[in-house]
Formats: structure tokens, C-alpha cells, sequence
């Protein structure tokens, strides 16, 4: 289990090489801020099924090529306003089986491409 994602965790990946990523039912329950920053290539980032409550707001600095992002079956229950700003080309965001009680429109403002 991670616990909390750290760059330490993932030092035996080639960061610019990775495209897709996917952490699922890692027992994730925070990510260090600017920790996947170095996958400039990511497209494809997935964090299903782990124990996340909080997304925050430095988590996806970094990530501009990414379009698909999925959180869902976590247990968040709140998303920093900006956390996915630098998104433009996100076309998927799902955020599934969690436990947020309201979405705020504001998170998803700069996401253009969102289908």
C-alpha cells in the first residue's frame, strides 16, 4: 500500500515515458503536492479505488497533455478550487462513488473539452 504517493514511490518509473498511469486499489490516501509533475507525457492518469478524501489543488500541476482522469470509488469529499486548472485537454474527468454532496461549477470552468 502508498499511503501517501510520493515521488519516492514511483523514482523506479521513466517519468517522461509513462502515458498512462494507474494506481488503482493502492490504498492511496493523499498524493504529495507536485508529486506527478514530472509525467509530462501522462494522457491517462487513474487513482480508482483508493482512500483519497481531498483532491488539492497542486496534485495535477504539471499534467497539460493529460485527457483522462478518473477518481472514482474513493471517498472524496472535496476538490480544491483550481485542482484541474492546466486541464485544457482533459476530455474525461470521472468522479464516481465518492462522497461529494455538491459540485461546485467552478472546478470545471477551464474544461472546455469535458465530454
Amino acid at each position: 500500500p502508498f499511503n501517501v504517493l510520493s515521488p519516492e514511490k514511483l523514482a523506479p518509473l521513466h517519468h517522461s515515458v509513462v502515458v498512462t498511469l494507474a494506481l488503482i486499489d493502492a490504498e492511496i490516501r493523499d498524493v504529495k503536492n507536485d508529486v506527478l509533475g514530472g509525467f509530462t507525457g501522462l494522457l491517462r492518469l487513474a487513482l480508482d479505488y483508493n482512500r483519497l478524501t481531498h483532491v488539492k489543488q497542486a496534485w495535477f500541476t504539471g499534467l497539460g497533455k493529460l485527457v483522462w482522469l478518473t477518481l472514482s470509488n474513493n471517498q472524496i469529499q472535496w476538490i480544491d478550487p483550481g485542482s484541474f486548472t492546466n486541464l485544457g485537454h482533459l476530455n474525461i474527468l470521472s468522479l464516481q462513488e465518492n462522497l461529494l454532496q455538491t459540485v461546485d461549477p467552478a472546478w470545471l470552468s477551464e474544461l472546455d473539452r469535458l465530454t
